[in-house]
C-alpha cells in the first residue's frame, strides 16, 4: 500500500528482463543493444583486449547494464581471484572473453 500511496495507481511490478523481451519485440531486428559499448580505445580497454565498438553484454551470465553490474559481475569476482568469463560483440559476431587475475596466476 504503501508503494501505492507513493507513486499512484495503476502499479505494475514487471521484471526487467520481461521488459526488456517485451520492448525488444515491438521493435525492429537491429534496433536495440544489448549491453554496454566500448567508445574509446584507453590505455584499460587495451589492456584488456577489448577494441572501440565492442559489447560487452554479460559478465559470469550477469546482464551489464551499468556501472553497479560491472562492479558486481566483474570487478568484485576478480579481487576475489575468480575468473570472469564475458560475452558480447565484437564486428557484429558473438564474441567471448576470459579475464583472470594475473595475481592469482601459478607462476
Amino acid at each position: 500500500e504503501r508503494l501505492v500511496k507513493a507513486l499512484g495507481e495503476p502499479l505494475v511490478v514487471i521484471r526487467r528482463s520481461a521488459l526488456t523481451e517485451i520492448l525488444a519485440d515491438a521493435l525492429a531486428d537491429g534496433t536495440l543493444h544489448n549491453g554496454l559499448a566500448v567508445r574509446e580505445g584507453s590505455a584499460l580497454v587495451s589492456m584488456l583486449g577489448l577494441r572501440p565498438g565492442d559489447r560487452v553484454a554479460q559478465a559470469n551470465g550477469i546482464a551489464l547494464a551499468g556501472i553497479d553490474d560491472i562492479l558486481v559481475a566483474f570487478v568484485k569476482p576478480l579481487i576475489a581471484s575468480q575468473p570472469v568469463h564475458v560475452a558480447g560483440i565484437r564486428d557484429g559476431k558473438p564474441a567471448a572473453w576470459l579475464f583472470l587475475n594475473a595475481g592469482a596466476c601459478p607462476g
